[in-house]
């Protein structure tokens, strides 16, 4: 018997929905050595275990009709059943273990974006079952996931230097969207700064004035008191 890997990832398959399906697999009849259009005329699917990726299986054992000389052969179609992917979840200084499911075939890359249980969450490091740390792979070939919670504030660390040599450091909760400039005033509770510059995460130190950076890539502002001017937009520290 033929074992025809299909690569297709199915949440369920019945025995009906394969008929009349047409595969390509080698005819006893007319052609052993090459692959010719048959068309399933009967099929039993079973359950069958985990790769050893730990992909769950179905599988398929068929008859199928040549469609050129009319011989049935017996054939056995492998199916794949979405993968359950463990994902540790960081919420600041917390994190929480979920599981997703993921079609095997697909690549996750890091800084896509998922939905886990209804949670929208950054991928930040993939672990597969060779490497602990990868940019990308396939989700047959993935252990574990580390990803960043989308759905809570960015928390952002502001330091203002003051004439005195003495350094005001706090932190912040804003929105992820937002952004901050270099050159712009901020109030920081009740404190008027301007920013000097912006630490990104993973990049060089933002120093040119008017350059923005969206809250959710800011590690951390640097800042110098001012005596006057309008907030862009008042700040409190947590």
């Amino acid at each position: 018997m033929i074992t025809i890997d299909t690569k297709t990832t199915v949440k369920d398959l019945s025995d009906d929905e394969l008929k009349g399906r047409v595969i390509y697999a080698p005819c006893s009849g007319c052609s052993p050595d090459e692959e010719v259009p048959q068309e399933v005329v009967r099929a039993t699917v079973h359950e069958k275990g985990p790769d050893e990726r730990g992909v769950p299986r179905l599988v398929a054992n068929v008859l199928a009709r040549c469609e050129s000389c009319g011989t049935v052969n017996p054939a056995r179609l492998v199916f794949y059943r979405p993968k359950k992917v463990k994902v540790t979840i960081s919420r600041y200084e917390e994190s929480e273990c979920k599981e997703v499911e993921l079609d095997p075939w697909e690549e996750l890359e890091v800084g896509d974006e998922l939905e886990v249980e209804g949670e929208r969450v950054e991928v930040t490091n993939i672990a597969t079952y060779d490497e602990d740390s990868v940019k990308r792979a396939l989700v047959r070939d993935i252990q574990s996931v580390w990803a960043v919670s989308l759905d809570i504030p960015a928390r952002i660390g502001v330091s203002i230097n003051l004439p005195s040599g003495y350094t005001i450091s706090e932190k912040v909760e804003v929105d992820r969207d937002e952004e901050f400039t270099v050159g712009e005033v901020y109030e920081l509770d009740g404190m008027l700064f301007r920013v000097h510059a912006i630490k990104p995460d993973g990049r060089p130190t933002v120093r040119r004035e008017g350059e923005s950076v969206k809250a959710e890539e800011i590690k951390r502002i640097y800042g110098k008191p001012v005596r006057r001017g309008t907030p862009k937009k008042s700040l409190e520290s947590i």
